[in-house]
């Protein structure tokens, strides 16, 4: 840290933003996410991105036309039309934008989320606020490809070529054609490669850049500061735990989905984090008589604490980021 850190909240202010996080650790057949074949969604999507690579420039006008223009029907559509891209690319950039909690699913409106980053970010600059999207996204179970890669496949390999990658996914034979494994498999991790490599998703430098058919996870990517930890600490815990009043540190370290293996940062890290978190009073670490958690004790939401990462907190005091 460069400094000691203060909380202070006014719960009295009148624009208080509330966008509460989908419980997704149940499956519609009534299957627990510690069931699921690889940790996969039972109605997962193989097919996300569509092989479009997600930049700045398309997010930031697509947030700033959804705001603004606010289109009442047909929004894919519309969008297309609006921002020039075809209808393929439209509902390959809304899908991203489910996943990363900017949009509503079924209305396509833009959540609050989305209307911070356009006021305060909005041409997605901030490298702690790509890092929260970056969780988001790859977390979800409900997306195949990024999630299995992510939470499965460069937690065994930290370096692996592209085609071993794909070769990964056949425990998915039976629920996927091999065609579609094949094929689809093949095209989605490009695309995924690129986005991380040249899109949005480079800043944060998770994956190495290079020309050849690898995925490397990089050894010095990009400091996550500790306050958007904690935001993607909330989001594990509504997604995964709904309700619960406390997290286990190894869940949050080593446990499915996980901000420890999503964002790959190591123990020393993540708990030198959490300790600056706790000196800050952001809640309280419990590591007596056998516990070794942290347990919320604030009912200020990740949305909220997320503003105030994002109008004061990086500034003024300076969390480190780890």
């Amino acid at each position: 840290m460069t400094g000691q850190m203060e909380f202070q909240w006014n719960r009295e202010r009148s624009d208080t933003l509330s966008q509460p996080i989908d419980a997704i650790n149940v499956a519609s057949d009534g299957s627990v996410f510690q069931d699921w074949l690889g940790g996969i969604h039972p109605e997962g999507k193989l097919e996300f991105n569509k092989r479009y690579v997600l930049h700045k420039q398309e997010l930031n006008r697509l947030l700033n036309y959804l705001i603004v223009e606010d289109p009442s029907s047909k929004v894919q559509v519309s969008t297309a039309n609006a921002l020039g891209i075809t209808r393929i690319n439209s509902k390959a950039l809304f899908n991203h934008c489910t996943s990363m909690e900017l949009v509503y699913p079924r209305s396509l409106k833009p959540a609050p989320l989305a209307e911070l980053y356009n006021r305060y970010d909005p041409f997605f600059t901030d490298t702690g606020g790509i890092w929260l999207l970056h969780y988001l996204i790859a977390s979800d179970p409900r997306n195949v490809i990024w999630n299995y890669l992510f939470n499965v496949i460069l937690q065994r390999k930290p370096e692996i070529a592209l085609g071993e990658a794909r070769d990964e996914f056949k425990i998915f034979a039976g629920r996927w054609s091999e065609y579609s494994i094949d094929k689809k498999v093949r095209q989605e991790l490009g695309a995924l490669k690129r986005t991380y490599q040249e899109g949005i998703f480079s800043n944060v430098e998770i994956l190495e850049s290079s020309s050849d058919d690898q995925l490397i996870v990089a050894r010095n990517s990009k400091p996550i500061p500790s306050l958007v930890f904690l935001v993607a600490a909330f989001v594990y815990r509504d997604r995964f735990f709904p309700g619960a009043t406390s997290i286990d540190i190894n869940h949050l370290i080593n446990g499915l989905y996980s901000p420890g293996r999503i964002l790959h940062k190591n123990e020393r890290i993540i708990r030198k984090s959490l300790d600056e978190l706790h000196e800050a009073r952001f809640f309280t670490l419990e590591t007596k008589a056998n516990l070794d958690q942290i347990r919320f004790t604030s009912d200020i939401t990740w949305i909220e604490y997320f503003r105030m990462y994002l109008e004061d907190i990086r500034v003024n005091y300076g969390i480190a980021g780890f």
